[in-house]
């Protein structure tokens, strides 16, 4: 992973990471037309980050699970779906 000079740089990661994986979500659901695809966007990523830190913890010595590394996942998703909301919203002429 690079370091971007901060103590923090794992979470940015984190935040990044489930940003993204949101708005891949939300843009698969809506193309196939899944009813309430901003609910099924932010639900995935959840359980997808929780999932791989309750895994970390049970399966692996060098790796740690932690916290601040959920906090960050839902911060992420927080972020991308308040911009989905803003783009669905705003009509591009």
């Amino acid at each position: 992973m690079p370091s971007l000079g901060s103590s923090f740089d794992d979470k940015i990661f984190h935040f990044l990471s489930h940003a993204v994986l949101t708005g891949l979500c939300f843009n698969y659901f809506n193309r196939i037309k899944v009813s309430k695809p901003i609910l099924i966007s932010a639900i995935i990523p959840i359980c997808y980050g929780i999932t791989i830190e309750w895994l970390q913890s049970m399966t692996s010595n060098s790796r740690t699970s932690d916290v601040y590394d959920i906090v960050s996942n839902i911060l992420g998703m927080i972020f991308a779906l308040i911009i989905l909301g803003i783009l669905k919203n705003v009509k591009l002429k």
